[in-house]
């Protein structure tokens, strides 16, 4: 019976709203008492949107940060590559160079083994008496000669170094042409010019080349450059 009666005044009330604008100030009047409501029906909305929007703009970030982690290794990855392939152009222009420099045949060969006693510099390279390799041979590197031949195998041969103690080869002072004997050290990165006066006029940075005096090296070639 209450329930009948609730639905006929909340029929009245609508036909009446509709067809006269008696209850437009109460409406107006609810609407103001019930905002606060409203707003704070709406407030577990309006966190939980809040909230998914930060997490998933964190989400996003997150993402973007390994995808950009991602491509810069691989962009390191290829500038190290890059940088390979750059150094080992250069050798092999250095090589040519070299090879461009020699009048007679050339046997390209790799270094297989190094003598495993401290006071001596020898190599071992994988031509022989077979490829055509002959005693007291020169042997050269990118950057000038390196050494020569000293025993012959069949197969393999081993070179002497510029810088073992007990190895001399003439040189010249590539800018004026000043003669002297460079000798080992025994130090893999320094040659030792020895019995040179104090007048030679010998310079920091002067590059010394092959004489070609004793015809067991042709001239030329880079032997070392004076540090002081």
């Amino acid at each position: 019976m209450h329930l009948l009666v609730l639905v006929v005044l909340s029929i009245a009330l609508m036909v009446v709203d509709a067809r006269f604008t008696l209850l437009k100030p109460l409406r107006s009047q609810m609407a103001l008492v019930l905002m606060p409501s409203y707003t704070i029906s709406d407030l577990p909305q309006r966190l939980w949107q809040g909230v998914a929007s930060q997490f998933g703009s964190r989400t996003e970030l997150v993402a973007e940060n390994e995808k950009l982690k991602t491509e810069a290794l691989l962009l390191q990855g290829r500038l190290q590559k890059l940088a390979a392939l750059t150094e080992q152009n250069v050798r092999l222009r250095e090589l040519l160079n070299s090879s461009a420099l020699v009048n007679e045949k050339v046997e390209v060969a790799e270094l297989i083994g190094v003598d495993p006693n401290p006071f001596t510099h020898r190599i071992l390279i994988n031509k022989g008496e077979r490829d055509g390799v002959v005693l007291g041979q020169p042997v050269l590197d990118a950057r000038g000669l390196m050494g020569q031949v000293v025993e012959l195998m069949p197969y393999t041969s081993r070179v002497l170094l510029l810088t073992d103690t007990t190895h001399s080869i003439p040189v010249q002072v590539n800018r004026n042409g000043l003669r002297a004997i460079a000798s080992g050290t025994g130090n893999p990165e320094r040659l030792e010019l020895r019995h040179v006066a104090d007048t030679a006029d010998i310079k920091e940075g002067d590059l010394l080349v092959s004489s070609g005096l004793g015809q067991r090296f042709p001239a030329g070639y880079p032997v070392a450059t004076c540090v002081k």
